[in-house]
């Protein structure tokens, strides 16, 4: 004698003819995406349910994903001041770099050298500073950006000016970090050259 299979009140079906796939769960619920489900249907012997219970499964999913919090719109303000932020710190790193080294070069307070192939070296402040001026532009040029941004905010910006002056930014940002770690390396080579000169010189401090 076959068995009677249950029977769900159509008060839970919602009277849905529909068989249950994982495909139908990805539009039903954003949590499949998460787990990488597959988009085909699932075929097993064990898992040949009556289609009541598919149907019952189906509207579980749906009213699963209405407790689900919707996701928070992108704020874009948050971007732009974070690099307007970094632009800022970078562009004060910069002067403070250039007017240190300066001050290197027109002091007399420390031991400096009289080869004059040791002195050659000096040279190797010309390209920090034109990285470092590169760095300061780059710098401004963010600064500029985040006004457009900010005068553009006055109204309802569209997506493709907001995409446009994004792109400024990261792209100004992009080569204000790389002008200021070349500038870095650079004084950063100057600083190993007098090193290994102030310890293998022989050459006398002036007050003696």
């Amino acid at each position: 004698m076959r068995a009677r299979q249950p029977e769900f009140p159509s008060h839970l079906a919602g009277g849905r003819n529909r068989v249950f796939t994982l495909a139908g769960f990805r539009r039903l619920c954003p949590l499949a995406l998460v787990l990488n489900l597959p988009p085909h249907p699932i075929h097993h012997p064990s898992l040949d349910v009556p289609k009541t219970h598919m149907v019952l499964f189906t509207d579980f999913a749906e009213d699963t994903c209405m407790f689900l919090a919707p996701q928070a719109p992108l704020d874009d303000s948050k971007f732009f001041e974070a690099a307007q932020s970094l632009a800022q710190s970078l562009s004060q790193w910069g002067l403070l770099i250039i007017g240190g080294s300066l001050v290197v070069i027109v002091s007399t307070s420390y031991r400096r050298p009289q080869n004059r192939k040791v002195r050659a070296a000096y040279f190797l402040f010309i390209p920090m500073w034109c990285c470092l001026a590169v760095s300061v532009y780059e710098g401004i040029m963010v600064q500029r950006s985040y006004v457009a941004y900010l005068v553009a905010s006055r109204s309802t910006p569209t997506q493709q000016a907001l995409n446009n002056i994004a792109e400024n930014i990261t792209n100004a940002t992009r080569y204000q970090i790389l002008a200021l770690e070349s500038a870095l390396l650079i004084g950063a080579l100057w600083l190993l050259i007098y090193i290994v000169w102030w310890i293998c010189s022989n050459q006398p401090e002036a007050g003696s």
